[in-house]
């Protein structure tokens, strides 16, 4: 049981309709019925059938299970992987970055905004009294 044909149609109202269509023949001919023609013991046994098979198909996109194995694979072994990658590099990438932002920090101590003037006071973020000169 399903509607439409699995492919994505864009804003396409005639497909809209057909697919409406669809699930409203659905719904009066095959799931209202089932779950209100009841059985001896007064239970929707066809409903109660559809939601059985809805969870034995659903579940396993929706397990704890599924969720471990998508997130080892691509995020915890791509992330174990590029840390032994570095980690086979002595962590050089590391010492690198860390080179780098001690050279940037020192040559910026050294610089500084000292006086700000606008001289187009409508032109934003610029306030009046406030520009950038060095």
């Amino acid at each position: 049981m399903g509607i439409g044909d699995g492919q994505e149609h864009g804003d396409d109202p005639a497909w809209d309709a057909l697919e409406a269509e669809a699930m409203y023949t659905l719904l009066e001919q095959e799931v209202v019925p089932d779950f209100y023609e009841r059985d001896e013991r007064g239970l929707p046994a066809k409903w109660l059938g559809r939601i059985r098979e809805s969870m034995c198909q659903l579940t396993p996109e929706f397990s704890v299970g599924r969720t471990l194995r998508e997130y080892t694979k691509h995020h915890y072994l791509p992330a174990a992987s590029g840390y032994a990658q570095r980690a086979a590099k002595e962590n050089a990438l590391g010492a690198d970055l860390l080179e780098w932002q001690q050279n940037h920090r020192s040559t910026m101590e050294h610089r500084a905004l000292r006086q700000c003037e606008c001289r187009n006071p409508r032109q934003l973020p610029c306030l009046p009294g406030t520009g950038l000169t060095g």
